[in-house]
């Protein structure tokens, strides 16, 4: 699962008196700029807040203000260039620190975001960003402990920190700590409902602790966020995925179709995947015209991958409906193991 990143950045209103009073003239230019940013209005803000830094130097939450509204215009070149101004102008302000860092991360420094991150804590403990960010990098350099420390460590200051909550529960699901995910997959899910992405892990995480009538619920949800989506990718999924486990040397990911319905469908696939994750094969609870004309709803099937080629066989085991899921799981692995007999077609590319 992708991570996602739920970045804490609160609209600032400017200090009007950071460096000194202003005059009459800049007083005016302030609040407008004001204005704009609480508005977020950055591209206007912008002009003035760069007209104003020019003569108020030495203005460390003007340079700041400039820095911010580069960042909310996806400019990290200058932002970086005008949080590193304030940050020199003031090196004790934790949230300088704290949004230059979201910046380098965004900007794919992640070594220079630790390193304000990390001085960013010493600063402010409380800093919204600073660990949910580290725990992400954390990550990155495969420090699963510490990573899981800084996401609850976020979860201590704010509990709905949504960063913190999907890499938790995305670390535990992906260690098979199924409980564990849970609870923080269900206050994820909570908070953002409607993303596919989560309620389709979700799913796979009730079934996996066999809770079949709660994943049949997200099931239901997760085939109208399909059909609602105005997401192009998300529409076009075929399959969703609902169980994984483990064989000898293989690794096998369940998935279901969407839609049931055609001359050729496949309601079930299995992937299976060596233990570098490269595809091996897929096996197939398949429905076909000619298999229907002979009296059988559905056959075991697979497809096998060898060089860059795809070859589809098809085995003499029919259902005249849905088997049970644990009994197909059973004879798929019977399949694992060499003791289902199948027939080849011709290969395609």
């Amino acid at each position: 699962m992708r991570y996602f990143l739920f970045v804490c950045i609160t609209i600032l209103s400017l200090d009007l008196y950071g460096q000194s009073a202003p005059s009459a003239s800049d007083r005016a230019d302030f609040e407008k700029a004001d204005t704009y940013m609480r508005e977020r209005d950055f591209q206007s803000a912008l002009p003035i807040l760069l007209k104003l830094s020019k003569s108020r130097e030495k203005d460390d939450g003007l340079q700041y203000a400039v820095g911010f509204a580069y960042f909310q215009l996806n400019d990290s070149k200058n932002a970086n260039l005008y949080f590193e101004k304030a940050i020199s102008l003031d090196p004790n302000n934790a949230r300088y620190r704290d949004h230059y860092g979201v910046s380098l991360y965004l900007a794919g420094d992640f070594q220079g975001a630790k390193k304000q991150f990390l001085k960013c804590i010493e600063l402010d403990k409380a800093s919204p960003n600073a660990y949910p960010f580290l725990g992400n990098i954390y990550l990155q350099e495969n420090e699963r402990a510490k990573a899981i420390d800084s996401f609850e460590k976020a979860l201590e200051i704010n509990p709905e920190n949504l960063m913190a909550l999907v890499n938790l529960s995305n670390l535990y699901f992906i260690n098979r700590e199924f409980k564990k995910s849970e609870k923080y997959l269900e206050e994820s899910y909570r908070q953002d409902p409607n993303n596919f992405t989560l309620v389709n892990m979700l799913l796979e995480n009730k079934f996996q602790l066999n809770k079949t009538k709660e994943a049949e619920m997200l099931k239901t949800a997760l085939i109208k966020l399909r059909s609602a989506s105005a997401d192009e990718r998300i529409k076009n999924t075929e399959y969703f995925r609902f169980d994984s486990f483990s064989h000898k040397d293989v690794n096998i990911v369940a998935q279901e179709a969407f839609q049931k319905s055609g001359d050729m469908y496949y309601y079930y696939i299995f992937f299976v995947y060596d233990k570098e994750d490269k595809l091996l094969k897929n096996i197939n609870l398949e429905s076909s015209a000619v298999v229907r004309a002979l009296g059988m709803k559905y056959i075991l099937s697979k497809d096998v991958f060898e060089n860059g080629a795809r070859k589809h066989y098809t085995s003499r085991l029919g259902f005249k409906d849905v088997p049970e899921y644990q009994d197909l799981k059973k004879i798929l692995i019977k399949e694992l193991d060499g003791e289902i007999e199948f027939t080849g077609s011709q290969p395609s590319k």
